[in-house]
């Protein structure tokens, strides 16, 4: 089973997909979690002259989400399904990553 979730920020993807993602045991994929998680080791490393260029490289990953969503459905633990909480974004996301064919 492949669920996708869409709607604004704050809407509850994130507190729904938990609940569905426990139900049915598949992975909760989310680009925001995982681009968050790579901001927040580099924000930590770099110092301050070097956080515009984190910004930069922040927005970098964002137009590389797909990519990363590509690869992550291609994990074995989502042979059984996944849950994409908020992405894709635009039909070009939707058409690169493929998930409409899985």
């Amino acid at each position: 089973m492949n669920i996708i979730l869409l709607g604004p920020p704050g809407a509850g993807k994130g507190t729904q997909a938990s609940h569905i993602c426990e139900k049915f045991n598949i992975p909760q994929i989310s680009t925001g979690d995982m681009l968050a998680s790579c901001s927040k080791c580099w924000y930590n490393y770099w110092d301050r002259s070097q956080k515009k260029l984190l910004t930069q490289a922040i927005l970098f990953l964002m137009i590389l989400s797909s990519a990363l969503v590509k690869e992550r459905i291609e994990s074995p633990d989502c042979n059984n399904g996944y849950l994409l909480d908020g992405f894709p974004r635009t039909i070009t996301q939707a058409d690169c990553t493929e998930i409409t064919r899985h």
